[in-house]
């Protein structure tokens, strides 16, 4: 099977599933969606008549699960039983009230860069946090936190929520209910995960890379603008500059390690390049932390000989 199998034929393989259910209200449309990163998916859209928000599963994203090996019957069940699945009690009983208001408690964030996802932003409200990194507020659909969906302009104009209320929320559920966790790159891959963040000073490993994200490590890059986070990282390490390696957590360098930036930016050209999904990469920008915590943007060499010699 292949890609093109599964966007022609598998929205009539799922309407067929969907009547022997007894779910002949739900429709299936098939739509292309920008995504992060600006790409484009292909996405099955479940509609009922009057739903203000409809849950919508990708077809890549199946298909990669799937394997090409999968007979379409088989991956069209898994699709079925997703939708199933991810129609939340919660909102079955609200009559489809997705109201900010009524879903404030499973508001959450997550980060992306601006230069890279201009055309996927212009119907999402968001906010500046650091250099071209911005935040965007999405919701929980289920109780895992597998089934989200971003909060749109529309959805925030129709709910009565500022945009600062809305971020304010979403920063707040995100740090009591998906907590930090920092831990040494060694023990990370290795999967050992000890939250340096609960150690002091004293006991804080020295000249150590680290990973910070979050306990569901789910879009866990958001975490270095969890509130006191950078500054307790700093407490612990010192200046450090961040690697954003995926949008699900970062690398922390301490200063004292001494890494040229070169080569850190090497680094993460090179995992972009090679081994990140392009649809969780974050950037391409290195940040600085320095010893108090404050975080800024790192000016690449070539940017900072452009302006001196036009200083010049």
């Amino acid at each position: 099977m292949t890609l093109n199998d599964y966007i022609e034929e598998l929205p009539g393989q799922v309407e067929v599933l969907l009547k022997e259910k007894g779910l002949t209200e739900v429709k299936v449309e098939k739509t292309l969606v920008t995504k992060h990163n600006d790409t484009a998916l292909h996405g099955l859209m479940f509609r009922r008549e009057g739903d203000m928000m409809c849950p919508t599963f990708y077809l890549e994203e199946l298909y990669d699960a799937m394997g090409e090996d999968a007979p379409l019957n088989i991956a069209a069940r898994e699709l079925v039983k997703a939708y199933i699945e991810a129609e939340n009690p919660r909102l079955q009983a609200m009559g489809c009230d997705v109201s900010l208001e009524r879903m404030s408690g499973q508001i959450g964030f997550r980060i992306l860069d601006e230069d890279r996802n201009g055309e996927y932003l212009e119907r999402l409200p968001h906010v500046n946090m650091c250099g071209s990194m911005v935040m965007i507020a999405d919701i929980s659909l289920d109780h895992s936190g597998q089934w989200r969906t971003v909060v749109t302009r529309e959805l925030l104009e129709e709910s009565g929520f500022t945009e600062e209320k809305l971020f304010e929320v979403a920063v707040n559920n995100c740090t009591k209910n998906d907590p930090p966790i920092l831990t040494e790159l060694e023990d990370d891959i290795e999967g050992r995960a000890v939250n340096l963040l609960e150690r002091d000073r004293q006991d804080f490993p020295e000249r150590r890379a680290c990973v910070l994200s979050n306990t569901s490590r789910r879009f866990g890059a958001g975490v270095m603008f969890y509130p006191g986070v950078l500054k307790k990282a700093a407490y612990l390490m010192g200046g450090f500059t961040v690697i954003p390696s995926s949008v699900h957590e970062t690398i922390l360098l301490p200063d004292s390690l001494g890494v040229p930036e070169d080569v850190m930016q090497f680094m993460l050209n090179d995992a972009n390049d090679k081994y990140v999904d392009p649809r969780e990469i974050l950037t391409d920008k290195l940040f600085h932390v320095d010893g108090k915590g404050v975080i800024s943007p790192v000016v690449r060499a070539e940017m900072r000989t452009a302006v001196r010699q036009e200083t010049i």
